[in-house]
Order: structure tokens, then sequence, then C-alpha cells
């Protein structure tokens, strides 16, 4: 009787859990495809500014970031240009889910902030 109430109760926890695992597939596919549309949105905007170097950007504070776009010293592409490539950056980097918020993570080369 034990025995069978120990399967009872394994196989309704695992029941229960059944909605969620069917749903990691369907996300994993919306995060690639999400990703995907980062790159190629990437792409088009370094397209139109190819001399641009996205560091001195990534290291502006956000108030003097926005009053450089307002007075237009930066252009809207060249700051969407080089947060887009860092988030697509980090994003494939395979240490970036394990140490995100955890400092400095070393990705292809780089090190990159999290």
């Amino acid at each position: 009787m034990l025995l069978l109430l120990t399967l009872l109760g394994v196989a309704l926890l695992t029941w229960q859990h059944a909605p969620a695992r069917n749903k990691i597939p369907r996300a994993q596919k919306w995060r690639e495809v999400a990703l995907q549309k980062m790159e190629a949105l990437a792409r088009r905007l370094r397209q139109q500014e190819p001399d641009l170097d996205p560091e001195p950007i990534l290291e502006l504070p956000l108030a003097e970031l926005a009053q450089r776009l307002r007075t237009e010293e930066l252009s809207l592409e060249s700051i969407l240009c080089s947060y887009l490539e860092q988030v697509v950056a980090r994003v494939q980097c395979p240490s970036w889910g394990l140490w995100a918020g955890v400092g400095d993570v070393t990705c292809h080369g780089s090190t990159q902030r999290s």
C-alpha cells in the first residue's frame, strides 16, 4: 500500500510539472528568434555607422548620453548600434547566464562588464 501511494505521489508531482517542461522549447525558440532580430538590427545599424567606436558611448553616464543625443553630438543610430552590439555579444557569451551580475566576464577574447 505504501509503495502504491509513493508511486501515485511521484506520478502526481511529475504530471504537475509537465506543463512547465512543455514551455521550455517554445521559450528557447522565442529567445533565438529575438536574438536573430537583434543581430539583424545591429548589422543594419553598423552599416550606417561603419567607423563607429562603441566604447566611448558605452562609458558615458546616462545623463551625459541623453544630453549628447539632445544636442545631436551623437546620433540615435550610433547609440543603438553600440548598445545592441554589446547585448548580442553578451547573450552569445557561454558564461553570460552563469555569471551575469558577478563582475567582469571574459568572453570571445574580450572583457565585458556584467
